[in-house]
């Protein structure tokens, strides 16, 4: 690269990265539905469901907006995981001290429940696994596809954005 512009064979490299990443997506999708199974109810764990759930555990109660914002989908496409999710009674909803219209999203005890032995499927899953690649170097993928994505979700990109739409 001269002058942060990217040049040919970085250019080519990045298109590499992200195919690789949208393949990897895809994999943990599919692998989610293996793991989780194709059952009904609570125990019809989507990769999109799992998402959510992961999401409410980890970051506690969300608005529709925000796990929408978080993710490259519709709020729609989100608003439909939460109903099915309620539905279940692995979420429900709670007044948003912020904002009368939009309520938060939580999980129950239910909910809590689930994730638990979610993560506890996934590491017997998982716990036989041989990655061929040590945990630093996992760490140094995750960073790195961080920072990636964050290129991608500054103001600087807003910006590149703006100036190339006219707007």
């Amino acid at each position: 690269m001269k002058n942060n512009v990217i040049d040919q064979e970085m250019f080519e490299t990045l298109q590499g990265f992200f195919g690789e990443t949208v393949l990897l997506f895809h994999r943990m999708t599919i692998l989610a539905d293996q793991i989780h199974g194709k059952g009904t109810g609570t125990t019809h764990i989507t990769a999109g469901r799992r998402g959510i759930l992961r999401e409410l555990y980890s970051a506690g109660p969300r608005t529709i907006p925000q796990m929408a914002r978080a993710r490259p989908v519709t709020r729609q496409l989100i608003q439909n995981l939460v109903t099915s999710l309620i539905a279940d009674g692995l979420a429900e909803y709670i007044p948003n001290p912020i904002h009368k219209r939009s309520h938060l999203v939580t999980l129950t005890e239910e909910g809590k429940k689930t994730v638990g032995s979610m993560t506890e499927k996934e590491l017997e899953y998982l716990s036989g696994l041989r990655p061929a690649v040590s945990k630093e170097d996992l760490a140094q993928a995750m960073e790195t596809m961080k920072e990636i994505r964050g290129l991608f979700e500054g103001s600087e990109w807003e910006q590149r954005l703006n100036i190339e739409s006219g707007v």
